[in-house]
């Protein structure tokens, strides 16, 4: 808001929706771009639409001869004294609509017309309102015309760049295509891959709707995807007891594609059924302390062994860990993206791992 202006209003033509509309904006007001005004009622609009008539570059009126005020009068008889009165400074401005017809600002100064005056001493009079009416006038009219060319700058470009959007998203629509059509080619050429094995193992196998989640989301080198397909056969072939013509189902808990080792590598890890308990023991355990942690509370031996089911003490949770560690270790080593919290966080399990960093430096002690 303009120092020493109380108010602006706007009455102006949208030729978006083809009618008269006006707006009013004040220093208490939080929307920078006021609040509409109703003026399709009489008799103010018929005294808008003679106000909008006016072709004089600016125009100083009072409350009375406001076109909002309904009781409008014309003052005929104005007297040197009565510009003092005239705290409305109305613009006319050239619209869209045709010669005949302007839109209109109007300018609200405070009612002693300080601001208007040069200095403190200084008498407000019809030369000095001329010139400030001129000034206002040059400004108002450089903001629209300013307004004008950037609405036609923009018209220019909007095609562009509707245009543009348009064919980024038909870009991003077929790379989303590209993208579910690849995921479903290497779904197809992990389910041939996995009935060459169910033909070697003599065992029918698929894969679980988790499964294919997974690999869909797999970026990487094929030969770790075929890797840890067949590591998740033997480990299926290990962890689930069925009749030699039940379909084993590959789940994604068994696909592991992090690891870099070869197939003999997994071979000797997963051939043996006695590492399913100690597997099984593992995500037990994780399982409780992500729930633990989730909760903010302590990840310790005590609260693990109270959520166990069943129950047991916490003394029990070390010693199997302990009696089963070389499993334990071997397994973190094959799996080396699951557990992280008993890794970091669970004192028992990552006790065994810190020993296992220190084995060797105490041999060649």
């Amino acid at each position: 808001m303009v120092p020493g202006i109380e108010r602006i209003d706007v009455i102006y033509f949208d030729d978006v929706n083809d009618e008269i509309l006006a707006r009013t904006l004040s220093a208490e007001m939080e929307n920078p771009y006021g609040s509409v005004v109703e003026i399709g009622k009489e008799p103010i609009k018929s005294e808008i639409e003679k106000f909008r008539k006016k072709h004089k570059k600016f125009i100083w009126i009072d409350r009375k001869n406001h076109p909002w005020n309904p009781s409008k009068h014309e003052n005929l008889n104005k007297s040197m004294h009565d510009e003092f009165e005239s705290i409305i400074l109305a613009i006319p401005v050239e619209t869209s609509q045709g010669d005949n017809w302007r839109d209109v600002v109007f300018f609200y100064f405070n009612k002693n017309l300080s601001n208007l005056k040069f200095n403190a001493s200084e008498e407000v009079s019809v030369d000095l309102k001329d010139f400030v009416g001129s000034a206002y006038q040059c400004s108002v009219n450089a903001i629209v015309q300013s307004a004008r060319e950037d609405r036609d700058v923009w018209e220019d470009f909007a095609p562009l760049f509707d245009s543009n959007a348009q064919a980024i998203e038909n870009l991003r629509m077929e790379l989303k295509l590209m993208r579910k059509m690849y995921q479903e080619r290497l779904v197809a050429s992990c389910e041939f891959y996995l009935a060459k094995l169910s033909l070697q193992y003599g065992r029918k196998y698929s894969f679980s709707n988790g499964a294919k989640q997974q690999i869909k989301k797999y970026e990487g080198e094929y030969f770790k995807l075929e890797n840890a397909i067949r590591a998740g056969v033997r480990i299926a072939n290990n962890f689930q007891v069925h009749s030699e013509t039940e379909t084993l189902e590959i789940r994604e808990s068994h696909l592991n594609f992090n690891t870099s080792r070869r197939i003999a590598d997994i071979h000797d890890i997963h051939v043996q059924t006695e590492m399913e308990k100690p597997f099984n023991y593992l995500n037990q355990l994780e399982e409780i302390a992500a729930t633990l942690r989730k909760n903010n509370q302590p990840v310790t031996g005590k609260n693990v062994a109270i959520h166990m089911n069943p129950p047991v003490q916490a003394p029990s949770i070390t010693m199997y860990l302990n009696s089963h560690q070389e499993k334990i270790l071997k397994l973190f080593g094959f799996y080396t993206d699951k557990w992280t919290i008993l890794r970091t966080e669970f004192k028992p399990t990552f006790n065994i791992l810190e020993n296992a960093k220190n084995r060797p430096h105490q041999r060649r002690g």
